[in-house]
């Protein structure tokens, strides 16, 4: 039996690429001969996404097109966390003592928590200071284990879905742009009744391209608001047991 999408699956990888390729739509809902715009939102709503046992055009398309702006997403992701100049993962770079987001006595309860929890000690203060390497290094395999203990906490998957959301939408802009693009060129060469394609995917270019633009805040912001919950629901959770 197929396994169906779970919640992240859905929300996190094929909302975005439904919404990315929203253009892709609009060019194929006007070089299918409409010229009028109010028809394109029952045109869209009318493509079947399941079919004979989910097998049609339009699932197949959204499942390997995800795929392919998830890989074009995941290049940003190591650019802004994990590049040369990058400062780690918010999960890790929040919780070092060099960054002042968080307090340090929260901090500090934090490495008490991990100590108790996994017998595994984190670098302090002075430790880190003479050795911030080997510090962010605890940290990592620190984070690995309270995302094993937390696992699908209510809050964190939310906020765990919004970033790779985010993350994933904006992989997806680039192609998104260049649908744009196309149905802007087949508005000018293709379309009778030019005006209203070549309008509504000028829009779309620019709503996808100020998306694309503030990439590195919106995915340094999400990415800060999922950190933060997995530190609370930890530090809460085990000071109530």
């Amino acid at each position: 039996m197929a396994k169906l999408p779970n919640t992240y699956t859905i929300k996190a990888r094929y909302s975005p690429a439904l919404l990315s390729a929203f253009p892709f739509f609009v060019s194929w809902y006007f070089l299918s001969d409409n010229t009028e715009f109010e028809g394109l939102t029952s045109f869209i709503l009318s493509i079947k996404l399941f079919g004979i046992e989910g097998l049609t055009f339009s699932i197949i398309f959204l499942f390997f097109y995800s795929l392919v702006i998830r890989e074009i997403s995941k290049y940003f992701q190591r650019k802004y966390f994990t590049g040369d100049d990058a400062k780690g993962f918010p999960t890790t770079y929040l919780m070092t003592y060099a960054d002042g987001t968080l307090p340090d006595c929260y901090k500090d309860k934090f490495r008490e928590l991990v100590s108790v929890q996994f017998n595994f000690e984190l670098s302090n203060k002075e430790e880190e200071a003479a050795d911030p390497i080997e510090a962010r290094k605890r940290l990592d395999v620190a984070i690995g284990l309270v995302r094993q203990e937390i696992q699908d906490g209510y809050l964190v998957l939310k906020h765990n879905i919004w970033f790779g959301f985010w993350r994933n939408f904006i992989g997806g802009t680039i192609i998104s742009m260049l649908f744009c693009v196309i149905g802007i060129l087949g508005g000018i060469f293709l379309v009778e009744d030019k005006n209203v394609h070549i309008y509504f995917s000028s829009v779309l270019f620019f709503i996808y391209l100020g998306i694309f633009l503030f990439r590195k805040p919106i995915l340094t912001y999400n990415g800060e608001l999922y950190a933060t919950q997995l530190f609370s629901e930890f530090i809460g959770g085990k000071a109530k047991t």
